[in-house]
């Protein structure tokens, strides 16, 4: 009995299927073009403040104090993450955050030293964003109204305790924490806290069933 003969195979069609993609389509592939367009706009921005102004923007006293001051946004960034990859919204962290902070900086609460700052500035702002949780997930109310609210009454509460006039902190263990003998290897210690807020904020949504 003759057995079928199949076709003899080209060799340079089994050299083309064999052949991998180069190494950088991949990266490509797996890169997201929207974080990668931030990256660009801030080496844009970086450039340009280099090139107008090299003696002062490059200057290591303003690198730290802008990166001082973007550590607070930061923080509440890694936060906002989570509500947005849940598709949610919250508007109301800016004036949680200022809430916070004003309260934390009454003169009762500074008798207390750091720590107590520390506390209330933490409880405040768990207490409303439990306040939030509540209505939204209890409640049965719309994000958006929910934290519209919030925005309301935390920033109504914020200008009651300051009696709109500015909060001095007094207490040394706190103002120390602005001199360059607390930086760590050059770092602000703000920028060290939004660091390990970021890395405990990745280990969360990539290593955990929460996340």
């Amino acid at each position: 009995m003759t057995q079928p003969v199949s076709p003899p195979r080209d060799s340079s069609t089994a050299k083309v299927s064999q052949a991998q993609p180069p190494a950088w389509r991949g990266l490509m592939a797996r890169a997201d073009v929207r974080t990668l367009s931030l990256l660009g706009v801030l080496a844009v921005l970086v450039l340009i403040g280099g090139i107008t102004k090299p003696d002062e923007f490059l200057d290591t006293r303003n690198l730290q104090l802008v990166l001082t001051q973007a550590s607070v946004i930061g923080v509440v960034t890694v936060g906002m993450t989570f509500v947005i990859v849940s598709g949610g919204i919250d508007l109301s962290v800016g004036a949680i955050v200022a809430l916070a902070s004003v309260w934390a900086t009454t003169v009762a609460t500074q008798e207390y030293g750091f720590a107590g700052i520390l506390f209330t500035a933490v409880v405040v702002g768990v207490g409303c964003g439990l306040v939030n949780g509540v209505l939204i997930a209890y409640g049965a109310m719309v994000p958006f109204i929910a934290t519209l609210a919030m925005l309301a009454s935390a920033r109504g509460l914020a200008l009651q305790i300051t009696d709109g006039k500015t909060q001095i902190v007094t207490v040394p263990s706190v103002l120390d924490l602005g001199e360059r003998d607390a930086y760590v290897l050059g770092i602000p210690p703000l920028v060290l806290v939004f660091a390990v807020v970021t890395v405990i904020g990745w280990l969360v949504l990539n290593r955990t069933t929460f996340g």
